[in-house]
């Protein structure tokens, strides 16, 4: 139990290196999971089901209310090249944003997992 509640507090001890913005992203993937930790709930299922998982990360992105950068140097509205490229520019970093958000909800998950199959039957061990 002094084990498993150690892991805890070193996970928790990581997830404040997270840089800046991840930071921003955390409480939202924390709440998205702590609205899982139920009997029964598909997070805990054996092989969890990529489509939920895909709209859990597609809420997240909603509730972040993600706003692309603003470009650095105004162009003309004639400047097709430029509009072009900060267009692709927005999409890549919204997609950058989105696969973020993947990486923590799916390790979120998995620690929650990890734990709950360590720690069965052992009262008020780790969450």
């Amino acid at each position: 139990m002094v084990f498993h509640s150690y892991l805890e507090d070193d996970f928790t001890r990581m997830k404040q290196f997270y840089p800046a913005y991840a930071a921003q992203i955390r409480p939202l993937v924390e709440k998205c999971c702590d609205g899982m930790e139920y009997e029964g709930s598909r997070m805990y299922d054996e092989v969890p089901d990529r489509d939920m998982m895909q709209k859990l990360c597609g809420r997240i992105f909603d509730a972040l209310d993600y706003r692309a950068p603003e470009p650095e140097v105004e162009q003309e509205d004639t400047d097709v090249f430029a509009m072009s490229y900060y267009r692709n520019s927005c999409m890549q970093s919204q997609q950058l944003v989105k696969e973020l958000i993947m990486v923590m909800l799916y390790f979120e998950m998995y620690a929650r997992r990890c734990c709950r199959n360590q720690c069965k039957g052992i009262r008020g061990c780790c969450r």
